[in-house]
């Protein structure tokens, strides 16, 4: 299995075509066609049903959807690693957060923690509570902030608490 194929695959998925997926990654639609047909063989399953010259992602391609895109984040963020060594970067850390986090006050902390290491890079991205768990879990995020008592393997998690106030109109029953 190759990392092309992954990736053709991955985009594909998410742009629903094949031409627009060819468009994306700078392909021929030929192209783009073959490296999927190669990956289904590979594979020995299609991950599509074809209806009338369209992609309906079955069942098997949904779960194996979830799998390549753990694989296509991993490279990314080895890129993105590597990236950062040629720059001579300090390092970088990716963090993932539920909204209500995402929108004043991490962004008020990230903002401080830059100021002290100038040469960090951070990716900051927002996602419901169950998507941070997956990234974590996936370790496609290095730390995550989300709503959540559940146990999850190859996570380790911190309860944080604080408080809290719930402001309601006056007269609210």
């Amino acid at each position: 299995m190759k990392f092309s194929q992954l990736n053709a695959f991955k985009v594909i998925v998410e742009c629903q075509t094949i031409t627009a997926a060819a468009h994306q990654l700078n392909l021929s639609q030929p192209a783009v066609s073959r490296l999927l047909v190669s990956l289904e063989q590979h594979l020995g399953f299609p991950l599509f049903t074809r209806q009338k010259n369209r992609l309906q992602l079955n069942r098997q391609g949904e779960a194996f959807y979830l799998e390549a895109c753990k694989v296509v984040e991993a490279m990314t963020g080895l890129d993105d690693a590597v990236d950062s060594l040629r720059s001579k970067g300090f390092g970088a850390i990716d963090i993932a957060a539920m909204p209500l986090l995402s929108h004043s006050f991490l962004p008020r902390v990230i903002s401080l923690l830059l100021k002290e290491s100038s040469q960090l890079k951070v990716g900051f991205k927002s996602y419901r509570s169950e998507e941070v768990l997956r990234r974590v879990q996936s370790q496609s995020i290095d730390l995550g902030f989300a709503f959540s008592d559940a146990v999850v393997a190859g996570v380790k998690t911190q309860t944080l608490s604080s408080e809290c106030v719930c402001l309601l109109p006056k007269n609210h029953p």
